[in-house]
C-alpha cells in the first residue's frame, strides 16, 4: 500500500507543470549606449553572440531568470544559457550548464558576468571587457509578447 501511493504521489507531481520561475522575463537584451545600438542575437549554428539592429530577428529572445546564485541569460531559439569565459578568451559564448550574471536592473543597466574575480561585463557587439571603461555597455532587457 505504501508503495502505491508513493507512486501515486511521484506520478501526480510529474502531471503538475512546474511552476514558472518567479522573476522570470523574456525579451530582447537591447544595448541602450554607444554608437552601435542594436540587441544580442545568437548565430544559428555557432556558439557566438553578435549585436544586429532590433527588428525581431531570429536568436535575438532571452529569458532572465533569477535565481539565489545569481540571475540566467537563457536564449529562447537555442535553449541554451549564455556564458562568458573571461579566463579562456574574452568573447561570449553559450554553455548548457552555467552563466550566472549579477542581477540586471528594471531599468537600463551593465550586465555585470558573476563568475569571474575581474568585473568583466558584456560590452557590444560581444565581448567581455572591464566594467564601466566602454560606453557600449549599457542593456536593457525589452519584454516582449511570447
Amino acid at each position: 500500500m505504501r508503495a502505491l501511493v508513493l507512486t501515486l504521489a511521484t506520478a501526480l507531481a510529474l502531471a503538475v507543470p512546474a511552476p514558472a520561475v518567479a522573476g522570470a522575463v523574456t525579451g530582447e537584451l537591447q544595448l541602450v549606449s554607444g554608437d552601435s545600438g542594436g540587441c544580442l542575437t545568437t548565430h544559428e549554428y555557432l556558439d557566438t553572440v553578435d549585436t544586429v539592429p532590433c527588428k525581431s530577428v531570429p536568436g535575438a529572445r532571452w529569458t532572465r531568470a533569477q535565481t539565489e546564485s545569481g540571475d540566467t541569460l537563457r536564449n529562447e531559439e537555442r535553449d541554451l544559457l549564455l556564458c562568458g569565459f573571461d579566463d579562456i578568451r574574452p568573447k561570449l559564448r553559450f554553455c548548457p550548464e552555467w552563466g550566472r550574471w549579477r542581477p540586471l536592473p528594471a531599468e537600463n543597466g551593465l550586465l555585470r558576468f558573476q563568475e569571474t574575480a575581474t568585473g568583466q561585463c558584456l560590452t557590444a557587439p560581444s565581448d567581455l571587457t572591464p566594467c564601466g571603461t566602454d560606453r557600449a555597455q549599457l542593456w536593457l532587457l525589452r519584454p516582449v509578447k511570447a
